[in-house]
């Protein structure tokens, strides 16, 4: 399965586990009287299990999974489901014990069919939207999409649900460019005012996260740090321009961090005399176990910088830095040219740096 996906399947399942509607599981009725207004499904799934449980969620406002119907598998699998439909939007089908088919749930006739030897395949028809969502999904789940097909997609599909679905399979800033297309579409298409919003604020997301992204790539100028060091001094690490500068965030409840800080050790003692330095940034609360930290690991060089507002601290914001141990080495001009070196491989790109100049 590509990327898209498993990101967006992850995405569905990590928001949320809890439902907040409780439903009782009845048996499949393979004859149903239609609903008015509602959606009416049959279902045909292959090489289940007889009595498997089948829940229908719908994704409210993209992001909450909340079941709205259930059935269970009969001898030749099959099963049915009918009712009022409230709000349209993108659902799912989920079979035991982990299969499930995506949609876009309307007021409409729907034929569900899965077969489990062949999964993840499946068909949805019955009606227009639902039909070409489904070939979409499973073009998905055989290969990307190129760009000019994507700006085609958002613009032309049925359901703006569908042109969602399109636009969280691209990257980066064309991403952003086709939610804020999908967002526009959703408010003028439909009443789902959850949706179009936490639309907003997942492009508000996004706009930040490739900002940082950009500005911390490999090539660019590292972006300035100006905290307090120990003895309450303002440091700068723009003052370290000239010099190779690992800048070090870690913490002193740290693990991990902990474990790396003799490799740091290792290299800095090789080098600081040949123009290396250490920017260590503290992400602890408490000030008294950052110096404990300090001292019990050796860290022997100058710049460290704390402000001791743990996950709230604006280097980290600025970096991106959402775990530790996490490490940015900056050449002379102050340019990022090497991310995330673990272990010996601090140690290891140094020394190709000054085996070659």
């Amino acid at each position: 399965m590509k990327y898209f996906c498993w990101a967006l399947c992850c995405f569905l399942l990590i928001c949320s586990c809890k439902t907040r509607e409780k439903v009782e599981i009845q048996a499949a009725k393979q004859i149903v009287e239609p609903v008015r207004d509602g959606y009416n499904i049959t279902g045909q799934l292959d090489n289940f299990k007889a009595g498997s449980q089948v829940i229908l969620q719908l994704i409210e406002g993209g992001i909450r999974p909340i079941n709205i119907d259930t059935a269970v598998l009969d001898a030749d699998g099959k099963f049915a489901m009918n009712k009022k439909l409230l709000q349209s939007g993108i659902a799912r089908f989920l079979i035991a014990p982990n299969h499930s088919i995506l949609t876009v749930i309307q007021a409409e006739d729907y034929a569900v069919g899965m077969d489990a030897s062949k999964k993840p395949f499946s068909t949805v028809e019955g009606n227009p939207t639902a039909e070409e969502f489904s070939a979409l999904w499973n073009r998905l789940n055989k290969e990307p999409l190129t760009e000019q097909e994507a700006r085609t997609l958002v613009d032309t599909t049925r359901s703006p649900y569908s042109a969602f679905v399109v636009a969280s399979n691209v990257k980066d800033s064309l991403q952003i460019e086709l939610l804020k297309l999908v967002q526009k579409r959703m408010a003028a298409e439909t009443t789902d005012s959850l949706f179009v919003s936490n639309l907003s604020l997942m492009i508000e997301q996004k706009e930040l996260k490739y900002e940082v992204e950009r500005k911390t790539a490999i090539g660019a100028t590292a972006p300035e740090v100006v905290s307090l060091s120990p003895k309450g001094e303002e440091l700068k690490l723009s003052s370290l321009r000239g010099k190779y500068v690992f800048v070090d965030f870690w913490a002193s409840w740290c693990g991990p961090c902990r474990r790396e800080n003799p490799h740091v050790i290792e290299a800095w003692k090789k080098y600081q005399a040949n123009g290396f330095e250490v920017f260590g940034i503290s992400l602890d609360g408490n000030k008294d176990r950052w110096l404990q930290a300090i001292e019990q690991d050796g860290l022997a060089w100058e710049y460290h910088v704390s402000e001791l507002q743990k996950w709230k601290s604006a280097a980290a914001s600025d970096y991106g830095v959402q775990s530790i141990p996490a490490n940015f080495l900056l050449d002379p001009e102050g340019k990022i040219i090497a991310k995330n070196l673990r272990g010996i491989k601090l140690l290891q790109t140094l020394d190709k740096i000054w085996k070659a100049e």
